[in-house]
C-alpha cells in the first residue's frame, strides 16, 4: 500500500472518531458526551426521571456534569375517573420555587445541591462516583455533604448510564454543557365506567431530554437526545384510586433500549430509534438555536432531504428539548 494511501486512511479514521454524538470533528480536544436517564415509578402514582449529561476527558474523568430530575404524580377523580397531573417542570428549572432552602439543613435549594454534586464529580472517574459512601442514599463525604445533603442514588444511576452512552464528539472544554427536560402528560387516559364495570386508565409521563455543548458564538458543538414514555396503570377499587407499576424494563429510555427497541424492521430507512436520534443530533451541530428552531417539518417529521435520509421519526420533541437546552446556554 502506498504511503499516501495510508495517510489518507489515517485522516479518514480520525475524522470518523471525532464525529460521534453529532460532533463537528474540528476540535483538538477529545471529549466524550453522554446522556443517561434513570426512571422509577411508584404505587402512589408518581413517576420520577433523573437525567445526567456528562463530558469525559481522554483519561476517562469527568470534565463536566449536569443533572436534573422531573417528578410527576397523578391524582384521580373517583367520581369521573379523570386522571390529572402535577406540575411537569423539572426540579432544576423550578429554581428557588422548589422551596427546599427553607427546610434544608444547609439552607440550599435543590438546584444548588445538584450543582454541588455535579461540581464534585469533575476530575473524578465514573467508578469513584459509583462507589461513593452513602447513608440512606445521602453522601457522607464531608466535602460533598457540605453542599449536597439530598439523596443522590438517582444521580449515580443516571451518570452511570450517561457514561455508557458517551461518545467522542466535537466539544471543547471551553464550551458550555447544558441539559434540558421537557415533560408532557397529555397522553394519560381516564378510568372509564361501562355497564357498571371499570376499565383501567393510564397515567403517562413522557419526557424529552437534550444534552448540548454550546460554544461562545451560540452554536452547538455536540448534541445528544433521548426520550422516555413512562406510565402506570390506573384503576378504581372500592372508591379509591389504585396505581399499578409496570416491570422496570418498561421504564428504560428509548436510546438505552438500542436495537431492542425494534424500530429497524418497520422503519422506511431501516434505522433504529437511537440511530435516527444520532442523525438529528449531528444535524444540530454547527447551528444556533434559531437555526435549529427553523427546521422544516411536516406532520412532525423533518422535510430536509439530507436530514430525512437518516431520520424519519417525529422530531417535534427533539426541537422542543433543544430549544430548552439552548436557552440555558445563554
Amino acid at each position: 500500500m502506498k504511503k499516501s494511501t495510508i495517510c489518507l486512511l489515517s485522516v479518514l479514521l480520525a475524522v470518523l472518531l471525532l464525529t460521534g454524538c453529532g460532533g463537528s470533528g474540528d476540535e483538538t480536544e477529545t471529549l466524550k458526551l453522554g446522556l443517561g436517564v434513570y426512571t422509577e415509578a411508584s404505587a402512589n402514582g408518581s413517576i420520577t426521571s433523573t437525567a445526567a449529561a456528562v463530558l469525559l476527558d481522554e483519561e476517562g474523568k469527568f470534565a463536566g456534569v449536569r443533572l436534573d430530575t422531573v417528578e410527576t404524580s397523578a391524582s384521580v377523580d373517583t367520581a369521573t375517573g379523570a386522571v390529572s397531573c402535577t406540575d411537569t417542570t423539572s426540579k432544576y428549572d423550578k429554581g428557588d420555587g422548589y422551596n427546599m432552602g427553607d427546610i434544608s439543613p444547609i439552607g440550599k435549594e435543590w438546584y444548588e445541591q445538584a450543582d454541588a454534586f455535579a461540581a464534585y464529580c469533575v476530575g473524578k472517574t465514573p467508578d469513584q462516583i459509583a462507589s461513593l459512601a452513602l447513608e440512606d442514599g445521602r453522601p457522607t463525604d464531608t466535602d460533598l455533604s457540605a453542599g449536597c445533603t439530598i439523596g443522590v442514588t438517582g444521580f449515580q444511576q443516571a451518570i452511570a448510564r450517561a457514561c455508557q452512552t458517551a461518545k467522542v464528539c466535537g466539544a471543547s472544554s471551553s464550551d458550555k454543557l447544558v441539559l434540558s427536560i421537557v415533560t408532557d402528560t397529555s397522553g394519560s387516559k381516564a378510568v372509564t365506567l361501562t355497564d357498571g364495570a371499570y376499565a383501567a386508565g393510564k397515567f403517562v409521563s413522557a419526557s424529552e431530554f437534550c444534552a448540548l455543548t454550546v460554544d461562545a458564538s451560540g452554536k452547538a458543538t455536540a448534541a445528544f437526545f433521548d426520550t422516555t414514555e413512562s406510565s402506570v396503570t390506573v384503576d378504581i377499587t372500592d372508591g379509591a384510586a389504585k396505581f399499578t407499576v409496570l416491570a422496570q424494563e418498561n421504564y428504560v429510555s428509548k436510546y438505552e433500549r438500542g436495537d431492542a427497541y425494534n424500530m429497524g424492521e418497520i422503519s422506511p430507512i431501516g434505522k433504529e430509534w437511537y440511530e435516527q436520534a444520532d442523525v438529528f443530533a449531528a444535524y444540530c451541530v454547527g447551528k444556533t438555536a434559531s437555526q435549529v428552531a427553523s427546521t422544516a417539518v411536516e406532520d412532525g417529521k423533518a422535510t430536509d432531504t439530507d436530514l430525512s435520509a437518516g431520520c424519519t421519526i417525529s422530531v417535534t420533541g427533539f426541537l422542543g428539548s433543544a430549544q430548552a437546552a439552548f436557552a440555558k446556554a445563554k
